[in-house]
């Protein structure tokens, strides 16, 4: 993982930790449902610029 994704994601997880551990499995599901096996910071963008849904 890169600085840059990692300062990505703790924006967008505004410091907090639960909201960290969530983005981390929601990746961590997506890398193995494509096969990639790693959350890239490709991956990382993609989420984070996805719209929150209420």
């Amino acid at each position: 993982m890169t600085a840059r994704a990692l300062k990505t994601l703790l924006t967008h997880s505004d410091g907090g930790t639960a909201k960290l551990f969530e983005t981390l499995i929601d990746l961590g599901i997506d890398a193995i449902r494509s096969g990639e096996e790693r959350i890239t910071p490709e991956m990382i963008k993609d989420y984070v610029s996805l719209p929150v849904l209420a």
